[in-house]
């Protein structure tokens, strides 16, 4: 007793066979030549049909051969009308299915009638009508099956009347050698044409799997490509938002959101780093450390938003007082502090003036007020290894705190030689 898994493998072939018969499993274009040319096929045999009625018309026998003229014809017309009208529904899969076994059914009729013609009444001592019954019924099969490769069963069901009945005509018609003869080699050679036939329905079959398995691939790639170009997409979208985060990050940490220029933490990075290269290689740098004068005045008596249009006004004209390679950072409240680098204390000195000249140079104008804004600053340079970064800034307070309590709005520098005081 098998088992149900060998009764599955055993069915399996079958389901396929039955499968590669059926006209579903066809390509749409080797469907629609098959439908097509059964149109065609069907004018041909009408025309034969007729030809060989005109051709026996006064022969002995010639009104058998009309009547099987007229049937051959009405079996032909039918076909021609059924793969007319099918040739329009292409698509309807199981309209295809019915019309292909119309088509086994007619071409079984037609085997039948073809297979009719030599056991018609005709002279037999006539070569030429010996060729006709011979030769006209395998090459109108030939012609009936040469493009229903897509319907194995109807070639079949054609070929096995026509091949019987040219058979048993050639072995008791003819009678002798001959006849056995012909009586073997006319099924051969229809055998080889259905087995012809019935190969090419077999590369069909593959190539209608080969081409769905493209399709399934190109499918599945064309899914796959688009998910993992999706995919790039909103990784390329992440990470350029990721960008403008970090960047919105790194702005928030090294820029005064008021002023727009380096904050404290920002400035010392830039501060120790200006000390790192200095040490090592060399030169001097300065500083400049500022404060605005009774700004605490301005907030008391104008307000809070008066007071930071004043520090982005005041920070605006300290940096237009700068030069480009200088760094200015809000070091805290109104207190600025600017670096720059490779300066002596007498040019450091020089545009401190500069500085303290265009803060004082005009009112700062605000809504409905004018501010007038001055500055104390104290000047440091950094006097060689030995010296960090801190102890040139604390320096530099000093000097800012030497200016305010001697007036304010003016620059104090300290002198490098003597370590005192330089007034301007």
């Amino acid at each position: 007793m098998s088992t149900p898994a060998q009764t599955g493998l055993r069915a399996r072939p079958e389901r396929a066979w039955r499968r590669d018969l059926d006209i579903r499993s066809k390509t749409r274009e080797s469907a629609e030549l098959c439908v097509r040319s059964q149109s065609r096929g069907a004018i041909y045999a009408i025309v034969c049909a007729a030809v060989l009625s005109v051709a026996f018309f006064a022969r002995p026998g010639g009104t058998e051969v009309a009547v099987w003229a007229g049937a051959l014809s009405i079996v032909s017309a039918h076909r021609w009308y059924i793969a007319t009208e099918m040739s329009k529904r292409l698509a309807d899969r199981h309209g295809l299915r019915r019309w292909a076994l119309w088509t086994s059914i007619e071409l079984f009729l037609l085997g039948c009638t073809w297979g009719a013609l030599p056991w018609l009444p005709f002279d037999h001592a006539d070569l030429g009508a010996w060729i006709c019954v011979l030769m006209v019924p395998p090459a109108a099969t030939w012609l009936a099956i040469s493009s229903l490769s897509a319907v194995p069963m109807a070639i079949i069901s054609m070929g096995v009347p026509l091949v019987c009945s040219l058979a048993a005509l050639c072995m008791f018609g003819v009678g002798g050698v001959l006849g056995i003869v012909l009586g073997v080699a006319i099924p051969i050679y229809m055998c080889l044409n259905v087995m012809g036939f019935l190969a090419i329905n077999g590369i069909l079959v593959r190539e209608r799997r080969l081409i769905h398995q493209l399709k399934l691939a190109a499918k599945q790639s064309g899914n796959q490509a688009s998910a993992l170009s999706a995919a790039f997409a909103r990784l390329a979208d992440a990470q350029s938002q990721l960008r403008i985060v970090n960047h919105q990050l790194e702005t928030l940490a090294t820029i005064d959101s008021l002023t727009g220029i380096a904050n404290r933490r920002s400035f010392m990075e830039k501060l120790d780093a200006e000390y790192g290269l200095r040490s090592r290689y060399g030169a001097h740098f300065s500083l400049i450390l500022m404060d605005l004068d009774h700004f605490k005045l301005v907030n008391d008596r104008f307000g809070h938003l008066v007071g930071d249009l004043v520090l982005k006004a005041a920070t605006e004209r300290v940096c237009g007082a700068l030069r480009s390679t200088d760094i200015l950072g809000r070091y805290g409240g109104e207190e600025f502090v600017a670096l720059l680098p490779q300066t002596r204390l007498a040019e450091a000195k020089i545009v401190a003036e500069r500085i303290r000249a265009d803060l004082s140079a005009g009112a700062i104008t605000a809504p409905a007020c004018e501010v007038m804004v001055t500055a104390s600053l104290g000047v440091a340079e950094w006097r060689g290894p030995g010296e960090d970064a801190d102890a040139v800034l604390g320096r530099a307070d000093r000097m800012l705190y030497v200016a305010k309590n001697g007036g304010r709005d003016r620059v104090v520098a300290e002198d490098p030689v003597i370590d005192g005081v330089s007034h301007g």
